[in-house]
């Protein structure tokens, strides 16, 4: 009874130690770990998914009960990440490159940045009356009155009401 008992545990141990024989191979290569596992004459005992998605193949050569157990990898993570780490410098530079063509001087609206510059009354107004003044003596707008106007009062009067009152006040 002794030595069936050692047997029985030699067995169970050869058996522990075979089934923990495990492999980690890439999805890419596993054509050729078929070809070469059945030219072992090991046969597809089983497949499965785990909870993580990724799929395990267990083989099993039938004259010597040995047991190979195949975790297909999708992807080479070192791989996967390096092209996360590329497609997410590839997406930050086209967002870069459409904050630099906001930015840009040679936009559509040159002049988004620069600060308004309005115009006072007074300056419209001597503005209007420079014009009014290079214009008087070509225009002969003094057959236009009884007396001779002058160009300010003219100049004045051709103003919007809002510049008039600015002036004014």
């Amino acid at each position: 009874m002794f030595v069936r008992d050692k047997l029985n545990r030699i067995n169970m141990e050869n058996n522990l130690k075979l089934q923990n024989k495990t492999f980690h191979i890439k999805k890419s290569n596993l054509n050729n770990v078929h070809k070469f596992l059945l030219q072992l004459e090991f046969e597809l005992f089983e497949v499965w998914t785990n909870d993580n998605g990724n799929e395990e193949e267990i083989w099993k050569k039938k004259q010597t009960d040995e047991i190979l157990r195949l975790k297909i990898c999708q992807n080479d993570h070192r791989n996967n990440n390096i092209s996360k780490i590329i497609s997410e410098m590839i997406d930050l530079w086209h967002e870069l490159r459409g904050i630099r063509e906001l930015l840009e001087f040679d936009s559509i609206d040159n002049y988004i940045y620069e600060k308004p510059v309005f115009k006072t009354s007074f300056q419209i107004f001597n503005e209007n009356l420079k014009e009014m003044e290079e214009n008087w003596e070509e225009n002969d707008f003094k057959q236009l009155f009884k007396e001779d106007i002058d160009p300010s009062i003219l100049t004045y009067v051709m103003l919007d009401d809002d510049e008039k009152f600015a002036l004014t006040n």
